[in-house]
């Protein structure tokens, strides 16, 4: 009896699965499973497994424009809306320090770990100080870095994954490398010139 309660208690807990021909009414429910293909359904009228709705807006993405959908000068216009702050650019340096060093290298220098010679990606180009010596960014508008991380570039893959605010932490990081954001906020401090008078001298 004892040997016949183990034997029991080792089988699985369904029927079914020892055999299909052992009470199968569990497979032939009208449940559809997860990933189950639908014979009865046309192959241009089924949905993909995780393919959201028609018009699923992510959380939080509903009021950011696409850049895919901008001309290119307006690509290039698209004005930074962060400030770059300490907390900015603290994200703005943790998102690049893992997605971009790899090719763009700590600075940005286009020496990372993955871009020749150090690796196999030849031609990654500098977009921070380096060893070449200059630097791309310094040329490039806000609106052209963000482009790139949304859409991607020649070589460089879209990086649509990084939330927009994460991206414009970015390129507030990016200005930091360069040495860009100093001379900016010294000439947001510098004081206004002071028209003339009338029929007086400038002071």
């Amino acid at each position: 009896m004892v040997a016949l309660l183990l034997a029991v208690s080792g089988l699985p807990g369904c029927w079914e699965q020892v055999s299909v021909e052992w009470f199968p009414q569990m497979k032939r429910q009208l449940a559809v499973q997860a990933f189950e293909t639908l014979e009865s359904v046309g192959a241009s009228e089924r949905v993909e497994a995780f393919t959201p709705p028609e018009g699923t807006v992510a959380i939080g993405w509903a009021d950011v424009a696409d850049p895919a959908s901008l001309p290119v000068d307006a690509q290039e216009a698209l004005v930074n809306p962060t400030k770059p702050s300490l907390e900015s650019l603290a994200n703005g340096k943790a998102i690049f320090d893992v997605t971009c060093a790899t090719c763009h290298g700590k600075t940005g220098g286009g020496d990372g770990t993955i871009a020749a010679p150090n690796g196999p990606i030849a031609g990654v180009l500098p977009i921070g100080p380096g060893p070449l010596g200059f630097s791309l960014a310094t040329g490039l508008t806000d609106g052209h870095i963000y482009t790139t991380i949304s859409l991607g570039r020649g070589r460089m893959p879209s990086y649509r994954r990084i939330a927009p605010a994460d991206r414009w932490d970015v390129v507030n990081y990016i200005r930091e490398l360069n040495g860009q954001l100093a001379s900016q906020q010294t000439a947001a401090a510098a004081p206004a010139a002071v028209a003339p008078a009338a029929g007086g001298a400038a002071q």
